[in-house]
């Protein structure tokens, strides 16, 4: 699997002033997951988000990219099963709503 170069959305808690931020990163091959770094408070150390880019949301955070994909591999049964659930669709649903919101505030 490859990835490829890629500027995505992804979904932050819904408390959060703005619910979408746009992070620069990876994606998969067919762009479904991607791959960004992630912060923690110390600068010098940092991790790999995997998001779900149907949703926003986040899959898992590893220490590199690769993990994350290991990751990811290894519990595909239960991101398969998740994904079937009608919960899933909502907030596939709910997503595609806060993203048309943000770009009609631009």
């Amino acid at each position: 699997m490859g990835f490829h170069k890629h500027t995505f959305p992804i979904r932050l808690i819904d408390k959060a002033e703005k619910p979408i931020k746009i992070v620069e990163g990876w994606a998969n091959e067919d762009y479904t997951i991607g791959f960004h770094k992630v912060f923690t408070k110390r600068k010098s150390w940092q991790q790999w988000a995997a998001t779900d880019l149907y949703t926003g949301t986040c899959i898992t955070i590893q220490k590199t990219r690769t993990e994350c994909l290991k990751w990811i591999e290894e519990h595909q049964d239960v991101i398969n099963n998740a994904m079937e659930q009608p919960w899933y669709l909502q907030r596939v649903f709910e997503y595609k709503q806060l993203l048309e919101k943000e770009m009609e505030e631009l």
